[in-house]
């Protein structure tokens, strides 16, 4: 025979979700890859891209989208890094 709480559970919270809860977006994934791929910190992949590290960290969760112009800036650093190797490390911070 199990016996059960009775104890109220906690209720569950309304309103906006935690700042610090992630949503991977296609995005987010992308980002996160190339920061993985590079072995960049976040102060590092924000300086790469030019933005500030509290964009970078927004865009990482899946707290904001990225723009047209940052999306085609990792196209074109990813074909930068695919036919110049060497090019690309001076890229890199």
């Amino acid at each position: 025979m199990t016996t059960q709480s009775t104890a109220p559970k906690a209720p569950k919270p309304v309103g906006r979700p935690r700042v610090n809860a992630k949503r991977e977006t296609p995005a987010s994934a992308r980002l996160l890859a190339t920061q993985t791929r590079l072995g960049l910190t976040d102060a590092s992949m924000a300086r790469y891209l030019g933005v500030p590290v509290s964009t970078w960290r927004n865009w990482a969760c899946g707290h904001r989208e990225p723009g047209a112009v940052t999306a085609r800036l990792l196209d074109v650093l990813d074909a930068v890094e695919c036919l110049a190797p060497e090019m690309h490390k001076h890229l890199l911070p």
